[in-house]
């Protein structure tokens, strides 16, 4: 176990920004959910209204893509910036 070292409570405090910090990625990741199915949403209306593609379908595509594809690019940038 590690000492503290003089400094009483600063690995709770620790902790306990650990968790806030848990929290808060947490309501980001559902922000950015509900903001794709939003916004996939609207944009599978447009489309649906302007040819014959299906709502559903095209509503799940387009949210999928929403969350993948700045997930792939977020991953990748982050990898190159460990290298």
């Amino acid at each position: 176990m590690i000492e503290d070292n003089g400094f009483p409570g600063t690995r709770e405090e620790m902790e306990r920004a650990i968790r806030r910090l848990n929290v808060l990625e947490y309501l980001i990741l559902a922000a950015a959910f509900i903001l794709a199915l939003g916004g996939g949403g609207a944009v599978a209306y447009i489309l649906s209204a302007g040819t014959a593609l299906p709502f559903r379908l095209t509503w799940a595509i387009i949210t999928v893509l929403l969350l993948v594809v700045p997930g792939l690019l977020v991953f990748g940038r982050d990898r190159f910036r460990r290298r």
